[in-house]
C-alpha cells in the first residue's frame, strides 16, 4: 500500500515532466495489486483449498478460545504494556465476528470500562456498511481503529489504528499506535444512513475497537502475529491471500475453520481467485531500452 506522499510526488513529477496540470500530467498509471482483494461478487463461487495442519487449530468446543489466546496471551497482563499489543491482530470475515471477539477481549482488560449507549430501539440494531456500532465500549490502552477520514494531515484516516489513553463522554484521546503524531483528540462526529426505507443519522465518536478487524482493513500492514477465524468464507477475490500474508513467516499464523461453513472437512476453506484478472495483470507488461519486463503471476499450493 503506497504512501500518500509517495503517489502525491509521483503525480507532481510527471505533471513536470509532461508540462501538463492534468493528473499524473495526462498518463495512464496503474496502481494496486491483483492478488489482493477486488470489489466483491456476489453470489459467485470457486475452488476450495486445503491449509496445512501446522497453521489449523482443530476443531474443537475452545477454538475461538484457543485462537485469542494464540494472538492475545495474558491480555490481563499486556493491557499495561499497550506496545506489545500493536503487532497483533485476529482477522475475520464479517464485522459481526469482528465484534463478538472485540467484546470478549475488552472485557479481559482490568480496568473500569466506559459504556456508551442509549435506550435500545430498531435503529440501535442496525450496523450499516461503513457506520460504527451503536454501542462503544472502551477502556484505557485498548485498540481502537478510526472509521473515518478526520485529519489526513494529522495521521487520523480511515484505517488508522490508535491507543485509546483517556476519555470522557464528548471526547476520546488516542494515541496514534505507528508515527510520531501522538495524543490527538477524538471529536464526535455524524454518521448518515441511506441504505433503509427511512434515512438516519447517528453522532459518535467514528471508531470501533480492533483487537479483531475484517480481513481488507488489514491489506498493506506487516504483523508479528495474526490469527484468521473463518467461521464463514472468505467471498472476495484475494481475500484469504491477503489474511495469509500479514506475517513474515507461516509460523506467525493460526486458523480456525468452523463447522458451520456447510461441511465437515474443517482443513479446507474457500480461495476465491478470478484466474481472468491474473492472466489479464500476466499480459501487462512495461516497455524498457533493452527487454520487456512481465508482471509474473505465481499459484500457490498447500
Amino acid at each position: 500500500m503506497a504512501k500518500r506522499s509517495a503517489v502525491e510526488a509521483l503525480n507532481e513529477l510527471l505533471q513536470d515532466l509532461m508540462d501538463s496540470k492534468e493528473i499524473f500530467g495526462g498518463k495512464v498509471v496503474v496502481l494496486g495489486d491483483f492478488r489482493q482483494t477486488l470489489p466483491v461478487v456476489r453470489n459467485d463461487d470457486n475452488d476450495f483449498i486445503t491449509l496445512p495442519k501446522q497453521i489449523l487449530i482443530e476443531n474443537n468446543a475452545d477454538q475461538l478460545k484457543f485462537l485469542i489466546d494464540y494472538v492475545y496471551p495474558n491480555i490481563f497482563m499486556r493491557s499495561t504494556n499497550v506496545r506489545s499489543t500493536l503487532n497483533r491482530a485476529i482477522l475475520t470475515t464479517k464485522n459481526i465476528f469482528v465484534d463478538e471477539i472485540n467484546d470478549i477481549l475488552i472485557h479481559k482488560f482490568p480496568v473500569d470500562l466506559n459504556d456508551q449507549a442509549h435506550y435500545e430501539d430498531l435503529l440501535h440494531t442496525l450496523t450499516p456498511n461503513g457506520m460504527p456500532p451503536h454501542r462503544l465500549i472502551l477502556k484505557q490502552n485498548a485498540l481502537i481503529i478510526s472509521l473515518r477520514n478526520m485529519n489526513p494531515t494529522e495521521g487520523l484516516c480511515n484505517g488508522t489504528r490508535l491507543f485509546c489513553k483517556d476519555f470522557g463522554r464528548n471526547d476520546i484521546r488516542a494515541e496514534i499506535a505507528i508515527g510520531d503524531l501522538l495524543g490527538n483528540k477524538l471529536p464526535l462526529q455524524p454518521a448518515t444512513c441511506e441504505e433503509y426505507t427511512v434515512p438516519f443519522k447517528r453522532i459518535q465518536f467514528p471508531i470501533k475497537l480492533c483487537f479483531a478487524m475484517k480481513i481488507n482493513k488489514a491489506q498493506g500492514q506487516t504483523l508479528d502475529y495474526v490469527g484468521i477465524y473463518l467461521k464463514e468464507h472468505v467471498f472476495p477475490h484475494g481475500q484469504l491471500y491477503v489474511a495469509l500474508s500479514r506475517t513474515r513467516i507461516i509460523e506467525s499464523v493460526k486458523v480456525v475453520i468452523s463447522e458451520s461453513q456447510h461441511y465437515t472437512d474443517t482443513h479446507k476453506t474457500k480461495n476465491i481467485v478470478y484466474q481472468e484478472v491474473l492472466q489479464y495483470a500476466n499480459q501487462m507488461y512495461v516497455p524498457t531500452s533493452k527487454k520487456n519486463v512481465k508482471i509474473f503471476v505465481t499459484t500457490y499450493h498447500f
